[in-house]
């Protein structure tokens, strides 16, 4: 996770910023493109994710299955507790 959050505050923040501001895409591409090194670890937690992904069960959940159930409040889905 700390390859993701480096990756993010150090990388897309400040382009996205930069971009804002003016600043020519091949100036914030030269300035913010990721090392070799960072981009070696993303390329592990991608490949890493694909593997989880691949494996994970699918599980599908019928309302009448489960004890909560979900509440539409404000526009958001929230789930709420059943008793």
């Amino acid at each position: 996770m700390q390859a993701l959050s480096v990756f993010w505050w150090c990388h897309v923040v400040p382009a996205k910023m930069a971009l804002a501001q003016g600043t020519s895409e091949q100036e914030v591409r030269s300035r913010y493109e990721p090392t070799r090194i960072l981009q070696a670890h993303l390329d592990y937690l991608k490949k890493r994710g694909d593997e989880m992904l691949k494996a994970a069960k699918i599980v599908v959940f019928n309302p009448s299955d489960t004890s909560t159930a979900a509440s539409h409040t404000n526009g958001f889905t929230q789930k709420a507790r059943l008793p």
